[in-house]
């Protein structure tokens, strides 16, 4: 069964602005390869094949104007304790970014896919980390706070499985959904 989310895929300039953040003196963090940076907006997880159809036709429906996001500042998960995941967020965001989320839980839930129970805080992953603590991150955390990216245009968003290796997860488009431009 393949394993699948939908994701909002970025352009190669703000791939390449992201992989300046990176603090290599950070042992415990491993940074995603720009090939990986993404904005999730729906994790499914394991779906059958034979069922991929149903998801493409649900989403193939959302239709809304192209709008502009930038990403801003960084944060951890979680909050406290030892931080898991290094990220950037997208600030207030677009509206119509959260209309899209909004949409594409309604529309799967009848597919029998259940929504997030968690509220919906729009960021790109930059790294994992392994064995950090609070006092790790920190700097990081401390000099990349006032980080803004270049705007960028989203024109759709895309239907993407998940491969797991030993190497990390390797994200592989499946079927592309364009907005109105």
């Amino acid at each position: 069964m393949p394993r699948l989310f939908i994701a909002i895929r970025l352009p190669d300039f703000i791939k390449e602005d992201l992989v300046r953040l990176r603090d290599e003196r950070m042992r415990a963090a491993s940074w995603l390869p720009p090939e990986q940076l993404h904005l999730t907006l729906k994790f499914i997880g394991d779906w059958p094949v034979d069922q991929i159809s149903e998801i493409e036709e649900a989403l193939e429906t959302i239709k809304t104007d192209a709008f502009l996001l930038e990403a801003q500042g960084v944060g951890r998960f979680p909050g406290k304790g030892r931080p898991r995941v290094l990220w950037t967020g997208l600030g207030t965001a677009h509206p119509r970014l959260f209309q899209i989320k909004h949409r594409i839980e309604n529309d799967l839930l009848r597919l029998g896919v259940e929504p997030d129970p968690r509220v919906y805080q729009p960021h790109i992953t930059l790294a994992r980390c392994t064995g950090a603590t609070s006092e790790d991150v920190a700097p990081f955390l401390k000099q990349q706070r006032d980080y803004t990216s270049p705007p960028f245009r989203v024109t759709g968003f895309s239907l993407m499985e998940s491969t797991l290796t030993s190497r990390g997860p390797l994200h592989e488009e499946r079927t592309a959904f364009a907005l109105e431009t």
